[in-house]
């Protein structure tokens, strides 16, 4: 009979620390790496960054573009979609408020 196999408990365990150990370390010299380049270049410890406010560009995009109101063309797309209108004389096409349709196609009206 084969005696059954033991794992290494202990050698296991000897491995799991030193891997936390060395963890500990690097993240501690990274600290020290960060913390000396940074009294390097700003040795009063003051950061101006905190006063200068919301930047005008996020991803690239100028948010000024934003600020105005909505451009002319949105605001006639809007305006037909609130009134009456002809699409196409010729054959008989009109245009009627969106709220209008959708009303009407919920009451079943065929378009």
């Amino acid at each position: 009979m084969i005696p059954p196999r033991r794992f290494p408990i202990l050698s296991i365990l000897l491995l799991i620390a030193l891997v936390v150990v060395l963890s500990i370390g690097l993240v501690l010299a990274s600290y020290r790496l960060l913390s000396s380049q940074e009294q390097t270049f700003r040795p009063g410890r003051h950061f101006p960054e905190a006063e200068l406010g919301a930047p005008h560009t996020v991803s690239l995009i100028h948010q000024d573009l934003f600020t105005a109101g909505p451009p002319e063309w949105l605001v006639r797309q809007q305006a037909q979609l609130k009134s009456y209108g002809w699409v196409d004389r010729k054959r008989g096409l009109v245009r009627i408020p969106i709220a209008q349709a959708i009303e009407l196609l919920a009451h079943g009206a065929a378009p």
